[in-house]
């Protein structure tokens, strides 16, 4: 009785271990490496994503699935193939990566898919995101590291001025499993996010790559290498990526401001912080000249009924000088439920 006895939490402890393997992260990660303006870019892009989503998957104890489209493979026909194709259970993680051409037509805040292959399809970024969450995924990210802008300007989307080095930090690998652990294997919701906000155009580096994504996957990176359980969360990881694409496009004389959307009803499993972002409603605020800390704090308290602090805005946004706010910046505001 005993041996049967032992014989049975065993199976049950392989069968927790299988359940937990099982689940998988279905990246979809489409690169128009063939472009002449952008494609080396692109390249690097691909490179970049690739590498990273081998490092979340074992970090994350999840099972990586790729679909890469890249070179000549890269079509709306193609693309729409793919989504398809992707077949995920309620556990499971998706994520998309468009690396390319986009535009906006007008009609939203979201980038179209400007691809040379095109079969008539208009791939819209906020509406394959709406597809890929259709699919019932635990958890869905969409990103789209493209110009968001009307007319041909695509064309000055390319720079060989090398962004600035961006900070690195190191950590134990057990928090650091922790970390990717809390992003990806216990994370449920989706987020939208683009590489600059609609009017404006995406940059990209022929050695290293689109802004946007190097700029997400160092605020990925310094975020779960870091040794506070409490900073670990989508919306500073989307704040801080925002901050890093700012400030390299304006150390070079451009401007590009990323724009995200963040949806996370957590489950039983989030910790303190993931409960408070949680409890509060996500807004976004594009700041206006003459604005200040404390005009846009006023402004959310006697809209929401709700009261918020300059010091907030500035902690949540990690405003170094509150008093050299550019204009055309777009801040996260939490406002209670």
């Amino acid at each position: 009785m005993r041996y049967l006895f032992l014989i049975i939490v065993c199976f049950l402890l392989f069968a927790k271990a299988e359940q937990t393997v099982a689940q998988k992260i279905h990246a979809i990660v489409i690169s128009d490496t063939n472009d002449v303006i952008i494609g080396k870019g692109c390249q690097k892009n691909l490179t970049r994503v690739e590498k990273n989503l081998t490092e979340i998957a074992e970090n994350s104890n999840l099972k990586l699935v790729k679909y890469v489209l890249s070179g000549k493979n890269v079509s709306d026909y193609e693309i729409n193939k793919l989504i398809k194709k992707v077949n995920c259970e309620k556990d499971d993680v998706i994520f998309f990566h468009y690396s390319g051409h986009g535009s906006n037509t007008g009609f939203g805040a979201w980038p179209k898919l400007l691809l040379k292959n095109g079969g008539g399809l208009e791939l819209r970024l906020d509406n394959i995101h709406r597809r890929l969450v259709s699919k019932a995924a635990r958890l869905v990210i969409t990103l789209g590291d493209c110009c968001n802008l009307g007319g041909k300007t695509q064309n000055f989307a390319n720079t060989n001025t090398a962004p600035p080095a961006l900070l690195q930090t190191t950590n134990e690998i057990w928090k650091i499993k922790q970390h990717y652990a809390r992003l990806f294997q216990y994370a449920k919701g989706n987020i939208l996010a683009t590489g600059t906000k609609a009017g404006l155009a995406a940059y990209f580096n022929d050695s290293l790559g689109g802004y946007f994504t190097i700029s997400f996957f160092e605020a990925l990176y310094q975020t779960t290498h870091n040794n506070d359980i409490h900073k670990v969360s989508w919306n500073k990881i989307l704040a801080k990526s925002q901050v890093f694409t700012n400030e390299t496009a304006e150390s070079l004389g451009k401007q590009q401001m990323p724009y995200f959307t963040v949806q996370m009803p957590f489950d039983n499993k989030t910790t303190n912080e993931q409960t408070i972002i949680a409890d509060n409603t996500v807004r976004q605020y594009e700041v206006k000249k003459g604005d200040n800390l404390g005009k846009i704090a006023l402004f959310f308290t006697t809209t929401t009924d709700k009261r918020i602090t300059a010091k907030q805005i500035q902690n949540w946004n990690g405003i170094k000088d509150p008093k050299n706010l550019q204009v055309g910046r777009i801040l996260i505001v939490y406002v209670k439920k």
